[in-house]
């Protein structure tokens, strides 16, 4: 429609911001492959790389080829999983890596192909966690809240 092609018009045209100058504009968020995508191989998972015709063989090798491209056009922040995160801090270490598929120890993945704990996403050089389904089902969700915050603790002993 006209509309989504003026806005995607007006993105490509808004002046690129480095982390820190505002947020006065609008700016990218990088999403890579869904949570749920799985490389060939992982057995009982619902889709890999290979259904949707991927010339990559690894998560990683996809996810690093995604955000390299959604740097290069601008991008400064990324949505991705937790187990890949250190190879794309690898190769674009630039970007600000908000993590999702995030998942408290013992939890069930409830379709996520790739989750990690808040532990493990900060440990991996996060910038953010996105908490969403276990805190919003929870029958508490204030106690799920402070369930994940003391989990992503553990990833900065010395800070407690």
């Amino acid at each position: 429609s006209e509309t989504l092609k003026g806005m995607v018009e007006h993105l490509r045209n808004a002046p690129v911001r480095e982390p820190g100058e505002g947020h006065d504009g609008p700016f990218i968020i990088a999403v890579g492959h869904l949570t749920s995508l799985v490389q060939e191989g992982q057995k009982g998972k619902r889709h890999d790389l290979t259904e949707i015709g991927s010339r990559f063989t690894t998560m990683a090798e996809a996810q690093a080829n995604l955000m390299g491209v959604a740097y290069r056009a601008g991008a400064r922040y990324a949505i991705c999983s937790g187990e890949e995160l250190p190879a794309l801090r690898a190769a674009e270490p630039d970007l600000n890596y908000l993590v999702t598929a995030i998942r408290l120890p013992g939890k069930p993945a409830r379709g996520q192909g790739r989750p990690v704990t808040p532990e493990e996403a900060f440990r991996a050089g996060a910038t953010a966690i996105i908490v969403a389904g276990d805190v919003m089902n929870a029958p508490n969700s204030v106690a799920a809240y402070w369930a994940h915050v003391d989990n992503a603790c553990l990833a900065f002993p010395d800070a407690v």
